[in-house]
């Protein structure tokens, strides 16, 4: 009788490592988005199109970039930070600080203390650009359509990138 529970013993290990082997390897393949909030958008083969739009300056196309992986992955933080950085530096103040608070919001340790800085520059620049504007609506000079254009450069908040 020994021998036979000796091998239903072994016959049983074969089984057991298979299952041990299977659930490691759907481990492997969990989606990043479902243990990190910042998501796998980095591992994205835009992605680092994206950001290299952004470090060499072409907002407008980095901009676009973002937004595409935004449709893809509308919950990554990382991708709504440079969504904001993009906004702010085209003059989108009002998407760039909607962009910023989201990240806040997020409570991300990494990301939500330079969006807050990022908010902070904006209020800075708000409030630096309201007595500018009072001053330029008295000035005979002012454009007849009614528009109220930036004329000063929008600062670059940080430079945010990581390598995992």
């Amino acid at each position: 009788m020994q021998s036979t529970s000796k091998s239903k013993t072994h016959k049983s290990k074969p089984v057991l490592y298979m299952l041990l082997s299977l659930g490691v390897m759907l481990w492997q393949f969990t989606p990043v988005s479902q243990i990190s909030p910042i998501g796998p958008v980095w591992a994205a083969p835009s992605y680092s199109q994206a950001e290299s739009e952004y470090k060499s300056g072409k907002y407008a196309q980095a901009l676009a970039s973002f937004q595409a992986l935004n449709a893809a992955y509308p919950s990554n933080v990382l991708v709504h930070y440079y969504l904001a950085l993009c906004h702010q530096n085209l003059g989108h103040m009002g998407q760039a600080k909607a962009e910023y608070q989201l990240v806040v919001a997020s409570g991300q340790p990494q990301l939500a203390p330079l969006a807050a800085k990022g908010l902070a520059t904006l209020s800075g620049a708000r409030s630096g650009s309201g007595s500018a504007s009072s001053n330029s609506n008295s000035s005979p000079s002012s454009s007849d359509t009614g528009v109220k254009v930036a004329t000063a450069k929008v600062k670059k908040v940080l430079e945010f990138w990581a390598e995992w």
